[in-house]
């Protein structure tokens, strides 16, 4: 999970997904801003949830989500933010992540939001 490990958001989701899926969840606090070093990190990983308010603005979040699927563009991708309206699980946002989901998340809407980026991502590129 890109964001701070000592974050709200992290503890809370991490706990889901250790608890629910029996998955290791590891914090991206010190990736720098290089894509490419966090793609190589990705390869260790079956997906990957992306907290978007930790990135300064809008923007900033959209053109990582477009770099990394550039360079990882099989990535199951699941995007937090407390921006945008209500959960999407569709595979409307596909040139950036896989699901989106509104912070604060529940647990149910987060499995399904993991559920649905596993679903959605394309599959070549992995």
């Amino acid at each position: 999970m890109l964001g701070t490990r000592s974050s709200f958001a992290y503890r809370a989701i991490s706990d889901i997904l250790m608890s629910h899926m029996q998955v290791a969840c590891w914090s991206v606090d010190d990736w720098q801003g290089d894509v490419h070093k966090l793609a190589e990190l990705c390869e260790l990983f079956d997906f990957g949830v992306f907290d978007m308010d930790e990135f300064p603005d809008i923007e900033d979040a959209m053109d990582f989500g477009l770099a990394l699927r550039a360079v990882r563009p099989g990535f199951p991708t699941v995007f937090l933010s407390s921006d945008v309206k209500r959960c999407d699980y569709s595979r409307h946002r596909r040139a950036i992540c896989d699901a989106t989901l509104r912070l604060p998340v529940d647990t149910a809407s987060l499995l399904l939001g993991v559920e649905a980026a596993l679903l959605n991502a394309p599959k070549s590129g992995r």
